[in-house]
């Protein structure tokens, strides 16, 4: 719910209530999300959420974070060099994390220290950038360079807010082209196989089951705590989740989505199940059992389990069931074909993956075997329509 909003710079930025339970005691905190990084040309950024016991203390790390004139002294000199440049726009701009640092080491190493790391800002030219760009994609993925550029490209745009250069020569350069993956849609067949195959990893099996059952995404699982599930009325709330490659709780959903989702039967097994797993590996890790946040998903000593594992027990054991390589998200895909199938209900679909506009919700159904095999039935009753006339 928004409670307050807050201008600034010409944006205007929302604040919401946050209820949390500490201690079993329910304390109201305050919220808001910002953009920390916008990239004009490709539309990536990044956002954080700034959150705070009162609605001041959220305008004040507001300004903290966005402040134009936190920056350093190099962004006004034109003979700094392009290297000095990224470290500085890095250090204003970022407060690290694993998906920071490999986009920086990407435009550094791959690009940067190419050939025009010691190049002054000044003497920086469009056909340089493009020359180092060419020489980097003979090698290295089209992302991994989209990355390079990215950074680089924001990094220069500083300068060009400052009326010190004229244009930014990252703007109209001839990148390669990114091919993105094409989802896969598993049939009924393969899922049982591999669900078969995960069996011998109960942890894994436990989470993909109630991944595909639930249709969750995978962050929304990773976040799911016990307080979130009502055996009773079994029911399983969703309000907060773990980002990609991160291990910090945060309490809110995609979209600001929250929902409580009734469980089946087999869901609620599942879940029994879990609970029997965890309270065996706390029995036997004792002292070293450390789960602050209440997780249903934990590793053996009660840490978060982490998007590498679940990717590695995702991709060996489709591999062992021998179905076709897939990624995590397409089981979310999986889930959504099904019904559609079923029902050809597009709006049951949207409800079920807890879309806000069925644009969305079109982007996850594609056509089943079973579909297929209609439309090849289809098609024979056409031909053979055709042979009769002639």
């Amino acid at each position: 719910m928004i409670i307050d909003t807050f201008m600034f710079h010409g944006h205007t930025i929302n604040i919401t209530d946050d209820h949390k339970n500490i201690n079993g005691k329910p304390v109201v905190y305050y919220r808001a999300r910002i953009t920390t990084f916008y990239d004009p040309e490709t539309h990536k950024q990044k956002q954080k959420t700034i959150s705070g016991r009162t609605i001041q203390e959220i305008k004040d790390k507001i300004i903290h974070e966005l402040d134009p004139s936190m920056s350093y002294a190099n962004y006004h000199s034109l003979d700094t060099t392009v290297e000095e440049a990224l470290e500085e726009y890095v250090k204003v701009h970022f407060s690290g994390g694993k998906t920071t640092t490999y986009e920086t080491d990407m435009c550094r190493i791959k690009l940067i220290n190419k050939g025009i790391g010691d190049v002054k800002i000044q003497e920086l030219t469009h056909a340089q950038i493009q020359h180092q760009v060419d020489e980097i994609s003979k090698d290295h993925s089209p992302a991994t360079v989209h990355a390079a550029v990215s950074l680089l490209r924001c990094c220069l745009q500083q300068y060009c807010v400052r009326n010190l250069i004229i244009s930014n020569p990252c703007e109209g350069l001839r990148l390669p082209v990114i091919q993105h993956d094409v989802a896969i849609v598993l049939s009924d067949e393969e899922m049982r196989r591999w669900f078969k195959v995960l069996k011998d990893y109960p942890l894994y099996y436990l989470f993909f089951r109630i991944l595909y059952l639930l249709g969750l995404r995978v962050g929304e699982l990773r976040g799911l705590s016990w307080d979130k599930i009502d055996f009773v009325k079994r029911t399983v709330r969703i309000e907060q989740h773990m980002e990609d490659g991160k291990n910090n709780l945060q309490p809110y959903v995609k979209n600001n989505n929250n929902v409580t989702l009734p469980c089946s039967d087999e869901v609620m097994d599942c879940l029994n199940q879990l609970l029997e797993l965890q309270l065996y590996q706390k029995e036997v890790k004792g002292d070293e059992w450390d789960n602050p946040d209440n997780l249903t998903f934990t590793l053996e000593n009660g840490q978060p389990v982490t998007n590498y594992y679940l990717t590695k027990y995702f991709q060996s054991t489709l591999e062992m069931a021998g179905c076709p390589k897939a990624r995590i998200h397409d089981l979310r895909h999986t889930f959504a074909s099904n019904p559609w199938e079923m029902e050809n209900d597009l709006e049951l679909v949207r409800i079920a993956l807890r879309h806000k506009d069925s644009f969305n919700t079109r982007v996850y159904i594609h056509p089943t075997i079973k579909t297929q095999e209609k439309c090849r039935s289809l098609m024979d009753c056409v031909a053979a329509k055709l042979s009769e006339n002639s």
